[in-house]
Order: C-alpha cells, then sequence, then structure tokens
C-alpha cells in the first residue's frame, strides 16, 4: 500500500502542484491562440480593408466633386466661367450666377440717404421726464399722406421713443442718441433711403419743446449715370443684369470689365486628371500583389473594386460630343501612360480650347440628349452610393456584414473557452480536495506502519 501510495504521489509536498490555476490559464492561453487568435487576426485585418476602402471612397467622392464643373445646367460650370476686373470704389458689386461677357461704366453724383430729424439737446436727466403736462399735445408724423399721431402728455423721451418703435409696420425709426457728453437728441428717421419716402413732422405742444428740425440734405434719391443711363431712385442698388447688380457706397466713378475666363477649364480638367489618377493609384495599391516586395494590397482580389475603377477608364475611351464632331480626350492633350495614369499637355489643351472650345465643351458637358464625359462619369460616381444597389454601397454593406461574422465568431469562440475552462477549474476544484484527503489517510496509514514496524 505505501508503495502504491508514493507512485501516485501521495504524501509527496508536489502532489496537488500540477493542478494550480496557473497552469489552467496556461492551457487555456494556448487553446486561445488556435480558436479565438485567428478571428482577431481576421478582425485586425478588416480594419485594414476598412481603412483603404474610406480612403478609395474619399477618391471617388473628391473625382465626382471635381466633375461637378462638368455637370449640365452647373451655375459653376467652368465653361461658362468669366473673369472680371474691376476699377474705382464708389460701388460694390453682387454676382448671383454666371456673368455674360460685357463691360459698364457707373458714376455715381449722389447716393440715396434716409430722410431724418432730430429734437432739440435733451440733458440726460431729464430723458424720463414728462415732455408735456397739457392735454392733447402731441407729435404728428407724415409719410405719403399718411399721418401717424403720437402723444406727449405725459410720455418721457424714452417712452416717447419706445411708443414709435412700437409698430414694426411704421416706415420710420426714433433712437435717442448720445451727441455730446450727458446730453442726447431724439432722431427719427424714415427707414428706406430715397426722396419718396421723406418725412414731414408737426408739434403740438404748449409745454416743453421738441423742436425737431430736419436735418440738412437728407432725404435724397441715388443720382448715377451707367453708360450713359441717368438714374434718380430711391435705392443705391442698381440690377446691371440677371446676375449683376451694385450698391453705390459714396460718389465717384467705378467700372467693371467681364471676360471669358479660358484658364478655369484648363483648371478644371487638370484636376480631373489629378484626381483619376489619385483614385487609380489607390485601387492599385489596395487590389494588387506586389511581386517585387511580395506583398499583397489588403483588398486585394475585391472585383467590385476593380469593376468601380474599369467602368470609370472605359468610359474615357468612348466620344463624346456634337454627332459627327465627337471628340475623346486623347484628342485634346491627355494621354494614358504605361501605369493606367492620365498625362496632361497643357499647352495643347489650351490652343484645342483656343481653337475650338464649343467642341470641348460638348465633349465634356455634351446635352440633355447627348451627354458629354463629364455628365456621364458624374452620374456614374454619383451612382456608387445608390442606398440600394449601388457598387459602393453593396461593397460597404458586404463588408459589415463580414466584421458582424467574425465578432459573433470570436464571442461564440470566447464563450466556448470560459464555460470550458470554468468546468475544468471546478473539476481540478474537486480532485485537489479528494487527494488532500487522501494523503491525510495515508499520514495516518503511514504513522501506524512506521509505529507498528518500531516495536519489531
Amino acid at each position: 500500500i505505501y508503495e502504491m501510495a508514493v507512485t501516485l504521489g501521495i504524501g509527496s509536498t508536489s502532489a496537488t502542484s500540477y493542478l494550480s490555476q496557473d497552469v489552467i490559464d496556461k492551457l487555456k492561453a494556448e487553446d486561445e491562440k488556435v480558436t479565438v487568435k485567428p478571428l482577431e487576426t481576421k478582425l485586425e485585418k478588416w480594419e485594414e480593408q476598412n481603412t483603404a476602402f474610406e480612403a478609395i471612397k474619399t477618391q471617388f467622392t473628391a473625382l465626382e466633386t471635381t466633375l461637378k464643373g462638368f455637370e449640365q445646367g452647373s451655375t459653376s460650370n467652368v465653361f461658362d466661367s468669366v473673369s472680371y476686373t474691376s476699377s474705382g470704389d464708389s460701388v460694390v458689386y453682387d454676382v448671383t450666377g454666371t456673368l455674360g461677357e460685357g463691360s459698364y461704366n457707373i458714376s455715381v453724383t449722389t447716393l440715396a440717404t434716409k430722410d431724418v430729424y432730430q429734437s432739440d439737446n435733451i440733458v440726460e436727466a431729464n430723458l424720463d421726464n414728462d415732455i408735456s403736462t397739457t392735454a392733447d399735445d402731441n407729435i404728428t408724423i407724415t409719410h405719403d399722406g399718411t399721418d401717424y399721431a403720437f402723444d406727449l402728455n405725459g410720455v418721457s423721451y424714452n417712452e416717447l421713443m419706445t411708443e414709435i418703435n412700437s409698430t414694426s409696420t411704421n416706415p420710420f425709426t426714433a433712437s435717442l442718441e448720445e451727441v455730446t457728453d450727458g446730453e442726447f437728441k431724439l432722431i427719427i428717421k424714415s427707414k428706406d433711403t430715397g426722396s419718396e419716402n421723406n418725412l414731414t413732422i408737426s408739434e403740438t405742444n404748449s409745454g416743453t419743446s421738441l423742436n425737431t428740425a430736419k436735418v440738412a440734405g437728407t432725404g435724397t434719391n441715388l443720382v448715377a449715370d451707367v453708360d450713359g443711363i441717368a438714374y434718380n431712385v430711391s435705392s443705391n442698388k442698381i440690377k446691371l443684369s440677371d446676375t449683376l447688380s451694385f450698391t453705390a457706397i459714396k460718389t465717384g466713378d467705378s467700372s467693371i470689365n467681364i471676360q471669358e475666363d479660358p484658364n478655369s477649364a484648363i483648371t478644371q480638367i487638370s484636376s480631373f486628371v489629378d484626381q483619376y489618377n489619385a483614385l487609380v493609384e489607390s485601387v492599385k495599391t489596395a487590389t494588387t500583389y506586389d511581386a517585387d516586395n511580395s506583398s499583397a494590397g489588403v483588398l486585394q482580389g475585391s472585383s467590385e473594386l476593380r469593376t468601380m475603377l474599369d467602368n470609370v477608364t472605359n468610359m474615357l475611351f468612348d466620344s463624346y460630343g456634337t454627332t459627327g464632331d465627337e471628340k475623346n480626350i486623347f484628342n485634346i492633350g491627355i494621354e494614358l501612360n504605361e501605369y493606367g495614369e492620365l498625362t496632361l499637355d497643357s499647352d495643347k489643351l489650351s490652343e484645342t480650347l483656343a481653337d475650338d472650345k464649343d467642341a470641348i465643351k460638348a465633349m465634356f458637358v455634351g446635352t440633355a440628349d447627348n451627354k458629354g464625359l463629364g455628365q456621364v462619369l458624374y452620374e456614374y460616381t454619383d451612382s456608387l452610393d445608390n442606398l440600394t444597389d449601388g457598387l459602393m454601397t453593396l461593397f460597404t454593406d458586404s463588408l459589415n456584414d463580414e466584421k458582424t461574422s467574425y465578432e459573433e465568431d470570436k464571442t461564440e469562440a470566447t464563450e466556448r473557452l470560459d464555460y470550458k475552462y470554468e468546468q475544468m477549474s471546478l473539476q481540478f476544484a474537486s480532485f485537489t480536495t479528494l487527494i488532500t484527503s487522501m494523503e491525510a489517510s495515508f499520514q495516518s496509514l503511514k504513522l501506524t506502519i512506521d509505529q507498528s514496524v518500531a516495536q519489531k
């Protein structure tokens, strides 16, 4: 019996050392390497794929933004762009759309002003005192044949100002303005400029007089000359065309010259080339295998991304424009190099635009019945994010589904391992208790045997 017990490890100080929690944790860690770690690696790779995909989406969006310059009906169509130069500072211009070519010479003689009345000086201490204590005392403001009467009896200057301003439809306003230290004037102004908005003020006041008097030179029309046409109007703003107006701010002469801006189209086409190349590089980096470095893009094998880029590239090779005079981008100074990138000869593009701008515009913009390259590409890139069947949307959904699957698998694998090793810990604890009990019994038996041997 004694020899059997020793063989089992009973009675040894290390009898339960193989059943510690540290051993269980090490076993679990090894198990995790096989079941959980591969899923964590897949999730890490997914993050890399998603980052690369977001970068490609950004490039498609940048290309789409550039293509808006060729969109039909766009107010920013680059082929209709103009530039303008101006001189003088008597007016400021307001541009609300595409400008047509032309020039304007403007001479401002008189600015339109508001009609203004002012009272005598009022000491600050009297602002809250009654203007009059006599019944029926009032002030009447007349505008365009309509009288507006305001009581003065038992009314302070502050209260009168508030009463005048209380109705927003009144064609005038009132304010108390400090004109010198501690002294104020009641100022009454027409809301709008021009002599047609002039006011007449009369007072019935046997108490303290306001003595409101018109300020000299106020309530005038704008007097100006635009290319020989005389203007005498109540507003300082004059509309020159559907998309151009000016506001006079001082007397004097000003001019504006509006002319075609060929550089706008060149800049936009150059930007299109740059954005296309950035897109090609982004997709190529993410989807191809680099044999020189024995490395693969994180999205290698993605047919969706290659399809999107191939569709854009194939559109470049089509011809666009007026029937019988179709062109493609390779006729205007753009070429495709061995790396699949576009190159631009700016000098040739400038010459082509100078020779036949309308044909280049037709090629990029087109018409409703005969769309140009820019319009076709814009509509295609815009469709990629379609909520139901856009290729970009479908790829996003596929990526998200893949991540969800990995996360669910990882959760399931982690829960299985936790349960497995929780049960193992319980079993080992029971086994340890049993061995401890057997060791106690063995020590008692060993003591009995040792005593028996000692008595012989």
